[in-house]
């Protein structure tokens, strides 16, 4: 394989794949179907936005801010609801 961007797709892919079979024989099937949304969304997210071209650092700082913050919200909100 000539091409880095493709090897490390395919070990992206496959380590994926590993850690999802891994998690259905050890925990079950609730985790594993968790873990294949989450790496499914962000498979899809790093193949639309870094894949093809690599990102400045002025593109990739405010989505990470906002990535903190609505993690912080999202635990606040948890914790209001005594869900914690």
């Amino acid at each position: 394989m000539e091409n880095p961007k493709l090897s490390s797709l395919l070990l992206v892919i496959f380590s994926a794949i590993t850690a999802l079979v891994a998690l259905y024989i050890n925990v079950g099937q609730g985790l594993c179907i968790q873990y294949s949304l989450v790496s499914a969304l962000a498979l899809m997210g790093w193949l639309r936005f870094s894949y093809k071209q690599i990102p400045s650092q002025n593109t990739i700082i405010p989505p990470f801010i906002m990535s903190i913050v609505l993690v912080l919200l999202l635990t606040t909100f948890r914790y209001a609801s005594d869900f914690s």
